[in-house]
């Protein structure tokens, strides 16, 4: 062995990614586990469960394509360890929120999703309709889910992407333990709302706050 060469179980090199990932993000840890993954097949492996396995956060209709090739990597075994999915963008082409919706339906562990920026614009056109109902008729077949935020911005809260939000809410068919629904308007006081939720062995009424900007 080259002198200056130290070999590790793959173990310890798995604690040392786990304890990269948990870093703050402005030192970059995802990028350092990517680099890691570089090093071998087993390190590929691992650091893709590392990555996934923690909270995924996707910043535009951009992020959708790699993210999905990577979850359907390794013949599609990645899809298992998603299990946190951030949206800080609402997809507004059809064919994005498809080719995420697809991808959401192979998630079978996902417990928790955040929607950032739903009904996001005063007017909307008939792409982003489509979208949205794509994305959240998708979420709302979901059966794994204990968690789901849902931001609602730049809308009169009588505005019709609002109801359509609540609406959404009330066909989940995941067996929520939370529900964060935060709304954001010009125009609004602060409205509460009372949703009722049905499910086989569980029937609840969950109060749901809802803030304006201010």
């Amino acid at each position: 062995m080259p002198a200056g060469i130290v070999t590790m179980n793959l173990d310890v090199v798995c604690a040392i990614m786990a304890f990269v990932i948990s870093m703050p993000k402005d030192s970059r840890p995802r990028s350092t586990i990517a680099s890691m993954m570089l090093v071998n097949r087993a390190l590929y492996h691992e650091g893709a469960n590392t990555l996934l396995s923690r909270d995924v956060a996707l910043y535009d209709s951009g992020d959708v394509p790699s993210f999905v090739d990577c979850c359907l990597a390794e013949n599609g075994i990645r899809t298992g360890y998603v299990r946190e999915l951030v949206l800080h963008f609402f997809p507004r082409s059809p064919v994005t929120a498809a080719s995420l919706s697809n991808l959401v339906l192979k998630l079978t562990n996902l417990a928790s999703v955040s929607l950032m920026s739903a009904a996001s614009s005063w007017t909307r056109s008939e792409e982003e309709d489509r979208s949205e109902s794509i994305l959240f008729d998708t979420i709302a077949s979901l059966t794994t889910l204990s968690r789901l935020s849902l931001q609602i911005r730049n809308i009169s809260h009588r505005g019709a992407g609002a109801n359509r939000s609540l609406q959404f809410v009330k066909t989940l068919r995941s067996p929520l333990r939370e529900l964060y629904l935060s709304q954001y308007c010009s125009n609004a006081s602060a409205v509460v709302c009372f949703v009722t939720f049905s499910r086989p062995l569980v029937s609840r009424t969950i109060s749901i706050g809802v803030r304006p900007s201010v």
